[in-house]
């Protein structure tokens, strides 16, 4: 055991001397790592402790204010166009007789509900007997590697076909002005099906 420690105790002597010898011959060892402090900060242009002090943290402070205030805003109008969707789905289907009609309020299940409600369709000229499957499988084909950006585009042209033939069955005479605004203004989406649910 006094031979496995004696190693040990040796480099710790020796280390003791380097540093007694060092300071003996005026090696500052602070002034050295400040130094190496120092031009690291210039390589990486970080800001010297100096320019830290003289930041204006009121500033940042009021940034962080309106990125909070905006985030909170986001999520609430999120939260609100969601129940009003959900809703104005579930009613839709409640009214046609649908058992799934609770889909409607779960994420992305709105598109298993749109489809469900118009029924059988002919979408840009293709006869579709379960509409229903039409968004959801879309998505689905997303995941291949292939498909990527295809499928968004194919996913949002096959959302506003249907959302046309949505319109159509409960609005007819409007059915054409609700999806021109709801293409160039998506977020109204929510509340005009909302608005049709009793039709």
């Amino acid at each position: 055991m006094q031979n496995s420690v004696a190693p040990y105790v040796e480099d710790i002597i020796q280390g003791l001397n380097v540093a007694q010898t060092a300071n003996k011959s005026g090696f500052d060892l602070q002034s050295i790592t400040t130094s190496l402090i120092k031009e690291g900060s210039d390589l990486l242009n970080l800001p010297s402790m100096q320019q830290l002090k003289n930041i204006d943290w009121s500033d940042l402070k009021g940034a962080l204010t309106i990125i909070g205030t905006t985030l909170i805003i986001i999520l609430f109008s999120s939260i609100i166009m969601y129940i009003f969707k959900s809703i104005g789905l579930y009613k839709i289907m409640k009214k046609e007789g649908h058992n799934l009609a609770w889909i409607s309020f779960i994420p992305y299940g709105c598109f298993y509900a749109i489809g469900k409600s118009v029924g059988k369709t002919k979408l840009y000229g293709i006869e579709i007997d379960h509409t229903e499957y039409v968004l959801p499988l879309i998505l689905l084909s997303s995941i291949l590697p292939f498909m990527g950006g295809l499928s968004s585009i194919i996913f949002i042209l096959a959302f506003f076909g249907l959302l046309f033939r949505l319109y159509q069955k409960k609005s007819p005479n409007f059915a054409a002005v609700l999806t021109i605004l709801s293409i160039l203004v998506p977020f109204i989406i929510p509340f005009f099906i909302f608005a049709i649910r009793n039709k």
